[in-house]
């Protein structure tokens, strides 16, 4: 939850991320989903929140997550530790209030890191992911599914096991990322202004 308020907080300045939806940005009078629509469809893709399922039909949806969630076999067999039958109902409404956090927020965080995403995207930054996973991945495959018999230390890179390759990885994605902003050119005028419209609250 500390992530969600976090990103809450610092694009909407509501610290309750289910209430995001419906709040203005920091600085601005527009909410987070009519900027988050404007800006992929400036890009060419449909609006945010344009969707097929209708509200009762997603409403029910969460439901039965939530519902499922709490019927899980290791959640059951908590019930079966306390000593009283009241104390298994109150743990069953606990879970049910978590969960239903849980599921709420999960939107919420979508809508809040997609806008900060693409605030933040520039082809650079997409060349670095890139490399980074491709490299990350294949290396992992390598030695965990292909040749199980290199994988020891004798054939690591600088004695890197598959498990802390992501390290590298990470720093392949940044050399990239700065080696390609460098020699691409910048985004067009219009989406420079509309981030920093995004990032800089007017009053500043």
């Amino acid at each position: 939850m500390v992530p969600a308020i976090f990103i809450s907080v610092q694009i909407t300045g509501n610290p309750i991320p289910q209430l995001a939806f419906g709040s203005n940005l920091v600085g601005q009078d527009i909410s987070l989903l009519a900027k988050l629509d404007e800006i992929v469809t400036m890009l060419g893709f449909n609006a945010f929140t344009a969707g097929s399922k209708s509200t009762t039909d997603l409403l029910f949806i969460t439901a039965a997550l939530m519902v499922g969630t709490a019927g899980l076999p290791h959640v059951i067999v908590r019930f079966f530790t306390v000593p009283k039958v009241s104390d298994a109902r109150k743990s069953a409404g606990w879970a049910l209030l978590f969960i239903a956090i849980l599921y709420t927020t999960a939107p919420a965080v979508r809508s809040l890191a997609r806008l900060n995403l693409i605030n933040t995207i520039q082809t650079g930054e997409v060349a670095g992911m890139i490399v980074g996973i491709v490299f990350t991945l294949s290396y992992i495959i390598y030695f965990k599914f292909m040749h199980l018999e290199l994988n020891n230390a004798d054939n690591w890179w600088f004695g890197i096991s598959p498990e802390g390759i992501g390290s590298l990885g990470m720093i392949f994605n940044f050399v990239v990322a700065l080696v390609v902003s460098k020699v691409t050119d910048e985004p067009p005028q219009e989406i420079q202004d509309l981030v920093e419209s995004i990032r800089i609250p007017k009053e500043v």
